[in-house]
């Protein structure tokens, strides 16, 4: 690999002018579409071509029963102890589905907003000719109200929280399907304990989604970083003839409204699963070391591709494999349309997380430092893996 020492700049002046220069970019709207013509422009005078995927998604309703969904069900559950014992067995169940069923649910509702992909590829090549696809979404996410105190607390450890009063209301629908009899001392105290956390985080579900008047993120580390990183990746390769031609680039829309993006482009690639790697760059501005997703857990989790994983943790000593819960990126799309694919993303510092999906991931958050060490690690795994291709 060639030295670089202007690497650093490059890719923070990339990701300012995403940043700060148009700045939000929520799915569907026109500052997504002027970020994927800047892009599409930028890569164009590096010799690659530009396709655009056009489809319609569900636009994130404005309020979106998440937390609410688990509050009513405990509170439903103590209530009616202990004629409907099993409402009450049910609840950790339920809570444990809810990332799942939103989901289920996003994909169900009208697609009635419209975004993009751009896909460039190397002039003169057609997909059929690449074997390697890097993906990086563009949109930004709707910004949360606070960075920290109780609200901060409560949101980060929901799952947690609400699983617990899950098991609680479990214990007690236990006993009453035994018939063993509930001190009504006991049934009064679980009953008020789970309304009030019911009605905590009632409020904190409104608050969340409400309290910040629709406002969006700029998006710095999520994912002007990743988009960054690629367009500096997409210049290094159109230096190297024997690498050119093999490695495309997409850059999503709709990523943040649930993968709308990641899943159009898989479906409409799925001919080529059989052959064609995909790794999707995301959240890579912030932090210490690069994590590999090796899965999800969950109810629907999945695993990457190991052999993909294992070559990209080769590349950096430093990488640590991260399976993830509840939590998921570009990646899950192709992998799921049996596709060999992974994603890559930055351990995060405390400060980053502090600011994930606020209005402070900005442009303060970014290392210039940390991208550079990223984009190296991709160019070096690309060079290894293929030497031989």
């Amino acid at each position: 690999m060639d030295e670089n020492p202007g690497l650093p700049d490059a890719l923070r002046a990339s990701a300012a002018y995403l940043t700060e220069t148009i700045g939000a970019r929520p799915a569907g709207s026109p500052a997504e579409r002027q970020a994927q013509d800047w892009l599409a422009e930028r890569m164009g005078g590096l010799g690659y071509r530009p396709e655009w995927q056009e489809f319609a998604f569900a636009p994130l309703p404005a309020f979106f029963p998440y937390y609410t969904l688990a509050a009513l069900w405990l509170i439903a559950a103590a209530w009616l102890l202990p004629t409907f014992g099993w409402l009450a067995v049910l609840s950790p169940v339920w809570v444990s589905l809810l990332p799942s069923l939103r989901l289920w649910l996003q994909y169900r509702l009208p697609r009635t907003a419209h975004s993009q992909n751009l896909l460039c590829l190397p002039e003169g090549s057609r997909p059929e000719d690449l074997d390697l696809l890097l993906v990086a979404h563009v949109d930004t996410a709707r910004a949360l109200p606070y960075v920290e105190g109780f609200a901060y607390t409560l949101r980060v450890t929901w799952h947690a929280l609400l699983t617990r009063a899950g098991w609680i209301a479990a214990f007690l629908g236990g006993l009453a399907i035994l018939q063993m009899p509930i001190p009504p001392l006991l049934l009064g105290l679980v009953r008020a304990l789970l309304g009030v956390v019911g009605l905590i985080y009632i409020g904190l579900d409104f608050y969340d989604q409400r309290g910040s008047n629709g406002a969006f993120t700029r998006g710095a580390n999520d994912n002007a970083s990743g988009v960054a990183v690629l367009l500096e990746l997409g210049g290094w390769l159109a230096k190297q003839p024997h690498l050119h031609r093999r490695v495309g680039l997409l850059f999503t829309g709709a990523e943040e409204s649930g993968l709308f993006g990641a899943y159009q482009a898989a479906n409409r690639l799925k001919p080529l699963a059989g052959r064609l790697e995909v790794v999707s760059v995301d959240m890579v501005g912030s932090g210490d070391g690069l994590r590999v997703f090796s899965g999800v857990s969950g109810w629907r989790g999945f695993t990457t591709d190991p052999h993909l994983t294992a070559q990209l943790l080769n590349a950096d000593p430093s990488a640590r494999p991260y399976l993830a819960m509840r939590r998921s990126g570009d990646f899950e799309a192709f992998v799921r349309a049996g596709f060999r694919a992974t994603g890559i993303e930055t351990s995060g510092t405390p400060a980053f997380w502090r600011a994930y999906h606020t209005r402070r991931d900005d442009l303060r958050l970014l290392d210039a430092g940390r991208m550079a060490q990223t984009c190296l690690t991709l160019q070096r795994w690309i060079e290894q893996s293929r030497r031989n291709g």
